[in-house]
């Protein structure tokens, strides 16, 4: 805010000001109003104006030399003005717009939503008695300021009094807006972050600096932020200070992008700020520019260091010739002679030659490592990195591996170089890695035992496969001869046998070895037994086992095969139900290969049946003695018959069914017999045939 004496008004006691308000708007806000209202302070008496827009437009952004600002940084200001005619007075007129707060996004005051604005603008009495003008800024405060990128802007005032003009950075000003007319002056500074910021670092340290007579600020911003700044130009004549001019405003501080940047087309990342080229057996190197933006770039310069020279072009993509490999450097220099300059520091490598090779060494008929030697050669590098691979699915990084292979083969084997700048290279040979076993290594699942002995022999040579020929021996004077590594052997003789063994690879390589007395052959084991008594009857069930077996140490007896037992000479006693049955003892020994034998006999037996019956019985029904019935051993009797006679010859009770007794009935009719003696009948038939009779008498007694 500033004013304008326009000379005197009605009396040569007064005054006819202008007072003029700037105010400064984001684009994205809401338009200028078309009136803003100021506080006159006079004599400690508020006076509200009403102050109309007379102006109100886009502000241009800055200038910044190929540098860009976002498109989304704009501003507009707006310019209020009215005249007013004020008697001169021993007393200050003091104009005051409030406003209740800032922007919520300035990082360099406290609580900036909660800090008011404010502006004006003081007539003193010497400057209303000398109808003096104050200064007016002309430059527009810059809307932007790039990040990290120095800047310098005029600032200066001009004072239509000439009198002289001193700047300075002040602070902005806040007050409380309340109900009414406010506060008048004098007015608080907005509350700094301290120590970081202040009204001469409202930047930050160094960032930003005013030249108090010219007015110019430069710097420096180091961050990215909005920041409340305050610009003062003080007006005295002959030593006497007339007023002072504020500016208060938000510094916008982005991130820019550079639009004259010097690069070129490399395979890698720039390191340390280099760029670095490449090149691979090739001695032309024509070098990609890719610099930006061309339409600030009016001339470039290469500068290649040649060794003994150096070498200019002018061309966008120069292609250089190089007469021998090496490290070079060099520059680009874009607008050399310009403003907006940049420059790129090159190194380039050229390699003239790069070759893989290698060879192998191993002793063809013995099963060891392989050794690997690396015969690569560059020219102009120095090679960094081997990778092989093998041809049995591994690998190695080391430049001269030593490699075993697990089984024998033909094998392709690759390698790949690469140096130190990244070009490569790759060589393959094919290795036939088919040696004969060191040593003959066979393992028989069985290395004794009895004929017939079926023998498998697992051969653990190293290496072996099928396509090896294999000269068998087994001792017992059969002979094979073929590819088989494990083969089956069946031998059907006795005695100690010693094996021989020969392993010829594909390409000639032979080893061979005996293994003496390797297989042990014994005859099997013999059952043989035989028992006391060698025959069994009702009368005598029990028999002793005498083991007669050859070479046996395990016996395993099953009698009927319904009983088992593993003692070596046992005692067994048969059931009487089993004498009259075949019976057989079955002998199954075995020897200390675990063979074993088997044998079976028949034990022979004789039953012998007996009958017998009583002299009385006592048929009351009190369970003892109630039936006149035959006892003994009657199984294997047959056609049997029982008859009972009275004494004069009548037939009292028959039966043909030896389990059935007489009760002392007459013909089982219910009919009791007297006390007596009756007369009895048997006959049956033996088991050999022999048919028995027998006649006897029986007390019937009740």
């Amino acid at each position: 805010m500033h004013y304008e004496c326009l000379g005197d008004g009605s009396s040569t006691n007064s005054r006819i000001f202008k007072i003029t308000q700037v105010l400064y708007f984001e684009c994205d806000l809401t338009n200028a109003s078309g009136i803003q209202f100021l506080v006159l302070w006079h004599d400690g008496q508020p006076t509200s104006i009403t102050i109309d827009l007379d102006t109100f437009y886009t502000v241009e952004n800055p200038s910044y030399p190929c540098l860009n600002l976002p498109q989304s940084v704009c501003a507009r200001k707006a310019v209020y003005s009215i005249e007013l005619e004020l008697p001169v007075s021993t007393s200050s007129y003091t104009f005051v717009h409030n406003s209740c707060c800032r922007s919520a996004t300035i990082t360099n005051i406290s609580t900036p939503e909660l800090t008011g604005i404010n502006i004006y603008c003081e007539i003193i009495p010497e400057a209303q008695l000398a109808c003096n003008s104050s200064p007016v800024f002309q430059e527009l405060p810059p809307t932007a300021l790039c990040a990290n990128v120095p800047f310098e802007f005029p600032q200066h005032a001009i004072d239509s009094d000439g009198d002289q003009l001193v700047y300075e950075l002040c602070a902005p000003l806040t007050d409380t807006v309340v109900v009414g007319f406010g506060y008048p002056p004098p007015y608080q500074p907005v509350p700094f972050i301290l120590p970081n910021y202040s009204a001469n670092l409202p930047l930050g340290l160094g960032a930003l600096v005013q030249d108090a007579t010219t007015g110019v600020i430069s710097g420096t911003p180091p961050l990215v932020g909005q920041f409340a700044v305050g610009l003062c130009v003080s007006e005295y004549r002959n030593g006497q200070f007339l007023s002072t001019t504020q500016r208060d405003f938000k510094f916008t501080v982005i991130p820019c992008t550079i639009d004259v940047v010097a690069s070129m087309e490399t395979e890698a990342y720039p390191i340390n700020g280099d760029f670095i080229i490449n090149s691979c057996e090739n001695n032309m190197v024509t070098i990609n520019n890719t610099s930006t933006d061309t339409s600030f770039i009016d001339s470039l310069i290469w500068t290649i260091n040649m060794g003994s020279y150096i070498d200019t072009f002018y061309d966008w993509n120069p292609t250089i010739n190089f007469q021998d490999a090496g490290t070079f450097t060099g520059l680009l220099i874009l607008n050399p002679d310009g403003e907006c300059s940049d420059t790129a520091n090159l190194t380039i490598n050229v390699v003239t030659e790069i070759e893989s090779d290698f060879q192998f060494e191993y002793d063809t008929c013995i099963g060891g490592p392989v050794e690997f030697i690396d015969n690569s050669n560059s020219i102009g590098s120095n090679i960094t990195d081997w990778y092989w691979e093998f041809g049995d699915s591994s690998f190695s990084i080391e430049k001269n591996p030593l490699h075993s292979y697990p089984i024998p083969d033909t094998f392709t084997v690759k390698k790949n170089i690469t140096d130190e700048f990244g070009c490569k290279d790759s060589s393959e040979q094919i290795i036939e890695w088919l040696p004969a076993p060191e040593v003959i290594v066979i393992s028989p699942d069985y290395s004794e035992g009895c004929n017939p002995l079926e023998v498998i022999f697992h051969n653990l040579s190293w290496p072996i496969d099928s396509t090896y020929s294999i000269y068998w021996e087994y001792g017992d004077g059969t002979i094979e001869h073929s590819n088989i590594i494990n083969p089956q052997k069946t031998y059907t003789e006795t005695g100690v046998f010693s094996v021989s063994v020969s392993i010829t690879s594909p390409i000639g390589c032979q080893t061979d070895t005996t293994f003496s007395d390797l297989i042990t052959i014994a005859p099997p084991p013999v059952a043989q037994f035989s028992f006391t008594p060698e025959t069994i009857s009702n009368f005598n069930t029990e028999i002793q086992l005498i083991d007669q077996s050859q070479r046996a140490i395990y016996w395993e007896w099953k009698f009927n095969d319904d009983y088992t037992t593993f003692i070596h000479e046992p005692v067994y006693i048969f059931d009487n139900n089993e004498i009259i049955d075949t019976n057989f003892i079955r002998l199954i020994v075995y020897d200390e290969y675990n063979c074993k034998d088997t044998l079976v006999k028949i034990v022979n037996s004789v039953y012998h049946p007996t009958y017998h019956l009583p002299n009385a019985f006592t048929p009351n029904n009190d369970g003892l003695n109630d039936l006149f019935k035959g006892t003994g051993l009657t199984e294997g009797l047959s056609n049997f018959n029982l008859t009972i006679w009275d004494r004069w010859g009548g037939k009292i009770f028959e039966t043909e069914d030896i389990d059935n007794g007489w009760n002392g009935q007459f013909q089982n009719t219910g009919k009791a017999m007297n006390t007596g003696v009756y007369i009895y009948k048997t006959s049956f038939s033996m088991s050999d045939g022999k048919k028995i009779i027998n006649e006897g008498v029986v007390s019937l007694i009740r």
